[in-house]
């Protein structure tokens, strides 16, 4: 995994990627648990979204045919000797990114802030006839997860034998074309540095069938993926 060094004025970082991925093993209790919020298809992956050097542990549930999911961010203390679950506020009436669909995304760096933000998708399925499709931006700071909603691709079958109505709009509703839309990410972060972030997903049932979750797996196969997961991870 591809992570930017600690700034040298940073003396809280006394934790080795290797010692942080055995804090995650050891705390597999806290984030690898199946909560009342999730459903049987559940994935984690091991990340640096601020790139400060502390991992986090991201977990993403998807439940129903609407495909909704469930996230939530641990991320290793300051201090290297626990986790704690990042403030993730989702705005009333939005759904979730889809997290885990994704191994791939756009990333946006704005140096002036120093900040980071991934572009992934939300699909919506209102019934068979409809879907939504929307671009949210994820940021990270302070073990605080931002999603930012940039827009929306409304999808309509009308008639089975005719192609879809497909509108586009910008998150306060103004319609815009299908040029604008694509490059809503462009023009919502015109400072910044695009750069494309590879994610590493693993299921805890695809390595035991069943494992109903991470902390369902032996320390050896649960280490093994945090491993992968975490080598896979980049940001470039």
């Amino acid at each position: 995994g591809s992570t930017a060094e600690p700034s040298s004025n940073n003396d809280s970082q006394p934790l080795s990627v290797e010692a942080q991925l055995q804090l995650i093993l050891e705390q597999k209790n806290v984030w690898g648990q199946l909560d009342k919020d999730y459903s049987d298809d559940l994935s984690y992956m091991v990340s640096d979204l601020d790139q400060d050097g502390l991992l986090e542990i991201v977990s993403a549930s998807i439940s129903g045919t609407g495909l909704y999911t469930t996230g939530h961010f641990y991320e290793v203390n300051s201090t290297g000797d626990g986790l704690e679950l990042c403030t993730y506020s989702i705005p009333e009436g939005d759904s979730e990114a889809d997290l885990s669909i994704s191994d791939s995304v756009p990333c946006y760096y704005d140096a002036g802030s120093d900040m980071y933000y991934y572009i992934f998708n939300d699909t919506i399925h209102a019934g068979a006839a409809e879907y939504y499709l929307s671009s949210i931006a994820i940021s990270l700071k302070d073990c605080t997860v931002t999603p930012q909603t940039l827009g929306t691709q409304l999808t309509i079958y009308t008639d089975p034998k005719k192609d879809p109505t497909v509108t586009y709009l910008r998150n306060d509703g103004t319609e815009i074309s299908k040029d604008e839309f694509d490059a809503l990410a462009d023009a919502a972060f015109p400072n910044a540095e695009k750069k494309q972030a590879d994610l590493v997903w693993f299921s805890p049932y695809n390595i035991d069938e069943n494992a109903k979750d991470a902390a369902a797996l032996s320390d050896d196969d649960l280490l093994e993926q945090l491993n992968t997961s975490w080598k896979g991870f980049s940001v470039q």
